[in-house]
Parts: C-alpha cells; sequence; structure tokens
C-alpha cells in the first residue's frame, strides 16, 4: 500500500485515526446503552458462561481421568 498511496493521502488517513476511534467507541457506547445492545450483551455473556462450563467439565473429566 506505501508503494500505491501517494504520501498525503497515507497522512491524511494517518491523522483520521483519533476521530476515527472516537467516532467508533461513542456509537459502541450508544449501542450498548440500548435496549437491544443490553439484551445481545447478556446474551453474549450468558454463552460464553455456558461454553466455559463445558470447558471446564472438558478439563475435569481428564483430570478425573488421570487420577
Amino acid at each position: 500500500m506505501k508503494d500505491i498511496v501517494p504520501p498525503h493521502i497515507q497522512q491524511k488517513a494517518l491523522d483520521s485515526i483519533p476521530d476515527f476511534s472516537r467516532f467508533i467507541v461513542k456509537k459502541g457506547k450508544e449501542y450498548f446503552d440500548s435496549a437491544e445492545g443490553k439484551r445481545r450483551l447478556e446474551d453474549m455473556l450468558d454463552d460464553f458462561i455456558k461454553e466455559q462450563g463445558k470447558l471446564i467439565n472438558l478439563i475435569q473429566m481428564f483430570i478425573g481421568n488421570e487420577k
């Protein structure tokens, strides 16, 4: 990309990173503050906890077999 994109455009892209980062954080905060975002976050946490439980059970099964 450095060979194709002119330096002034590369610099403009680099200069826009802080504003773009703030935009992404703002939109993420707005989403997770919404009812849909809160529901989705709860679903993701529930899924994570369920998967962790499966992993812990699998590890315990192998540890139990070692004894």
